[in-house]
């Protein structure tokens, strides 16, 4: 609900929102071969037979341009172009399809404004008007929101995800847990500990390792679990290249996890998952 919820109500805003521009008068038929505008402008007019039909001329104008970005909406759509980096608008009004285009964003702007047959509409919503000015601003909003939603997401996965420890059961010492669980022997899983404390539990083969790491908290008697692993290829173009691949999982999935959890609870200790997200490249 926290990610379809903002992006429906978005889309919706979208689709019912007021065109940005209105058409005031009939295009002269000179707009039809191209016109010079203001600040190194352009701009040419086609008429199409209604306003689907427009609609549909002014998608396909911006899928024949070679761009470098773009951003639509219904019926508007700006452009940065490969080639000569010409900044554009196409837009479908009415029956016509007007496409301005200018050396840069300011003049593009006063291009616009010096067309006399269309005016900006006061009713334009501010979503749309903060997608057509402020794009990258938006999309910035958009990264850090679900950055939000993945750090959120992850505190609630490990408050659903943490076990107690069985009814009625003290707590073993911290030397004891650990004793019991580096006594466990699983086929083809080794277990060590770390410098700093932390038992890993480790299962590898050819080109992926995958680990089950413990951190030991003996002041609330709990047990951090957080799994990851990496997988290696390795090219020859002169150097050789070692590529790590970490992922984030939903559940701590290492080396027999559930049977660690069991052993864990039934010592009186909680056990709790720790959910991160590490980078792609290199750890």
């Amino acid at each position: 609900m926290a990610f379809a919820l903002p992006v429906g109500a978005l889309a919706l805003a979208l689709f019912n929102a007021p065109a940005p521009y209105r058409l005031i008068a009939e295009p002269d038929a000179q707009w039809r071969a191209g016109q010079v505008l203001p600040a190194g402008g352009r701009a040419m007019v086609r008429s199409l037979s209604d306003d689907a039909a427009a609609r549909t001329a002014a998608r396909r104008t911006l899928e024949s341009i070679s761009t470098s970005s773009s951003s639509s909406m219904p019926g508007v759509h700006r452009y940065r172009a490969r080639a000569g980096d010409e900044h554009g608008l196409i837009l479908a009004i009415g029956r016509y399809v007007l496409v301005v285009a200018a050396p840069d964003d300011a003049a593009l702007e006063q291009a616009i404004a010096a067309v006399p047959f269309i005016a900006p509409n006061a009713e334009r919503s501010g979503v749309a008007a903060m997608l057509d000015r402020h794009l990258w601003g938006f999309v910035a909003g958009i990264l850090g929101y679900a950055l939000l939603f993945i750090l959120l997401a992850s505190r609630t996965l490990a408050w659903a995800a943490r076990r107690p420890p069985l009814p009625d059961v003290p707590a073993a010492g911290e030397a004891d847990l650990r004793s019991r669980l580096l006594a466990l022997d699983f086929p083809g899983v080794s277990a060590s500990v770390r410098a700093d404390g932390e038992l890993v539990f480790e299962r590898a083969g050819e080109g992926w390792v995958e680990q089950l790491r413990l951190q030991f908290d003996g002041n609330g008697n709990v047990v951090r679990a957080l799994s990851g692993g990496s997988a290696q290829w390795a090219r020859s173009l002169g150097h050789r290249f070692d590529f790590f691949k970490y992922w984030w999982r939903t559940m701590p999935r290492g080396p027999r996890s559930d049977q660690v959890a069991e052993l864990v609870q039934s010592l009186g200790w909680v056990w709790q998952p720790v959910f991160t997200f590490r980078r792609l490249i290199g750890g």
